[in-house]
């Protein structure tokens, strides 16, 4: 009884694990489109948009696309060499990455999925 209690609560979190990070794909898709519309809502209207609400906090997306940057700097130091994901992961902390979480690498497998540069 025990032994199927276990294994439907495992499956449960790998189906669960899977949803978290098909729906940090779509928030991290969402936010660097609403940042490109937010460019160029500032740009057509030519104004100095440095005291709109958005401008002035830090921006969700620019942790996200920082993560992307140092894993392609990090990849590209590597002249080719394939590098295990949860290893990446660590380095992209090492260097200032925001990879928080109980689960690091899947949120870095989630961000990376989601960047063109890496599919």
């Amino acid at each position: 009884l025990l032994a199927a209690e276990r294994t439907q609560l495992e499956e449960e979190t790998v189906t669960l694990q899977r949803q978290v990070e098909l729906a940090q794909e779509r928030l991290a898709k969402a936010r660097r489109r609403l940042d490109l519309v937010r460019r160029l809502l500032d740009e057509e209207h030519g104004a100095d948009t440095s005291a709109a609400p958005h401008t002035r906090q830090v921006s969700p997306i620019s942790a996200v696309e920082h993560v992307c940057d140092i894993a392609e700097q990090v990849l590209a130091e590597r002249d080719a060499q394939p590098m295990y994901y949860k290893e990446l992961a660590v380095e992209i902390i090492k260097r200032g990455g925001a990879l928080g979480g109980q689960n690091p690498a899947g949120i870095l497998t989630a961000r990376l999925v989601a960047d063109d540069r890496f599919v």
